[in-house]
C-alpha cells in the first residue's frame, strides 16, 4: 500500500463524503486507502456516514466512543493504516487531480524528507497561505518581515506563488503527508493537544532531527475551513491551552515568559476595545488551565 489517508469526522459527514468523492475523482495511480475516524458524532451524522461510506470500498470507518480531538482522533486511526506514507487530511478539503501522486513521487525522490504538504486553495480557487513560522521570541517581538532580511531561508514569503517545492517551517495541520517510518520514529502526534498547535509541535521535533518540511507547488488541495468548528470563546481558550502547552514543552523559561507576555499585552488591548473578550483575558491570567479544555465537555451522542 502506497498511501493511507486518515481523516476525522465530527458532526460533518457531508464534508467527509464530499472529501472521499474528491479523492476518488482525483484518480491517483498510487495505491491508496482511507481511514475515516468518527470522533463520537451525534447519531444522525454517524448514521449518514455509515450509510454512504460503502460507496468507497477503499475506505474504512473507525468509531471512537469519545471525541478525542485532532491528535487523539488521528492517532486512533493510524493503527488501521497500512501505507508507506500517511496523509492526515481534514475532511473539509477537496483533493485535486494529480495531487496524491505528486506527493508520493516527491517523497520517493527525497528520502530524507519526513513531511510534505500540498499548496492550499480556497473554495474560490484562490491560493492561500499554506505554511506558517515556528513561534519564537524574535518573530513575536520584531515580526517576520524584519527577520527575513537576516535569515531569508527561515522566513519565506507566505503570499508568494512558488514555482517549485520549497522548504518551509510549518505546514498546515489540515494537509500533512508523512513518511510513515519518520512519523513512527518521532512518536506520532502528541495527544495532549486537543485541537491546535500539533503542526508546530511536529515541526519543532522535525527541526531538532534535521528533517526538512516541503511545500509542493504541483500538489493542490481546496480547504473550505470551519467544517467541524466555529470560532467562539471556548475555541479561543482551546487555542491558548494548546499554545501554552507547546511553549512549556519546547521553550526555555525566559522565552516562555516573553512570548506569553506578548500575547497577554495584545489581549489586553483587544479587551479594552471589545468587552466580550475580557473573559479570555481572565483565562490567560489564570494560566490557561487544561481543565477548561473542550476535551472534558463530552456531550451525549
Amino acid at each position: 500500500m502506497n498511501i493511507s489517508i486518515v481523516m476525522i469526522n465530527y458532526n460533518s459527514s457531508a464534508h467527509t463524503l464530499d472529501c472521499l468523492k474528491s479523492i476518488a475523482d482525483s484518480k491517483p495511480t498510487a495505491s491508496f486507502e482511507a481511514i475515516v475516524v468518527d470522533n463520537a458524532s451525534f447519531s444522525n451524522d454517524l448514521q449518514n456516514l455509515e450509510s454512504n461510506i460503502s460507496s468507497y470500498p477503499w475506505a474504512k470507518l473507525v468509531k471512537n466512543e469519545f471525541n478525542l480531538g485532532f491528535s487523539g482522533g488521528n492517532m486512533a486511526g493510524f493503527p488501521y493504516s497500512r501505507g508507506q506514507y500517511v496523509f492526515f487530511l481534514n475532511n473539509d478539503t477537496r483533493v485535486l487531480p494529480g495531487s496524491l501522486d505528486a506527493m508520493f513521487q516527491f517523497m520517493e525522490q527525497h528520502p530524507n524528507t519526513a513531511l510534505c504538504s500540498p499548496t492550499i486553495y480556497s473554495e474560490k480557487n484562490q491560493r492561500t497561505a499554506s505554511f506558517e513560522y515556528i513561534p519564537s521570541v524574535a518573530n513575536k517581538l520584531f515580526g517576520s518581515s524584519l527577520l527575513r532580511i537576516f535569515k531569508p531561508s527561515n522566513y519565506p514569503k507566505r503570499k508568494t506563488h512558488y514555482q517549485r517545492p520549497i522548504v518551509v517551517p510549518v505546514v498546515s495541520g489540515a494537509t500533512m503527508f508523512f513518511r510513515r517510518s519518520d512519523f513512527e520514529q518521532l512518536g506520532g502526534y502528541d495527544t495532549e493537544y486537543f485541537l491546535y498547535c500539533e503542526e508546530e509541535d511536529f515541526a519543532i521535533r522535525l527541526q531538532k532531527n534535521n528533517k526538512p518540511i516541503y511545500l509542493l507547488n504541483n500538489a493542490k488541495v481546496i480547504h473550505l475551513g470551519g467544517g467541524s468548528t466555529e470560532r467562539d470563546l471556548a475555541i479561543e481558550k482551546e487555542f491558548f491551552i494548546s499554545f501554552f502547552y507547546l511553549l512549556n514543552k519546547h521553550y526555555s523559561l525566559p522565552s516562555r515568559i516573553i512570548i506569553k507576555s506578548v500575547y497577554f499585552l495584545k489581549e489586553c488591548k483587544r479587551a479594552l476595545r471589545t468587552p466580550q473578550r475580557r473573559p479570555l483575558l481572565k483565562f490567560l491570567l489564570s494560566g490557561c488551565p487544561k481543565k477548561q479544555s473542550l476535551r472534558y465537555r463530552q456531550g451525549n451522542r
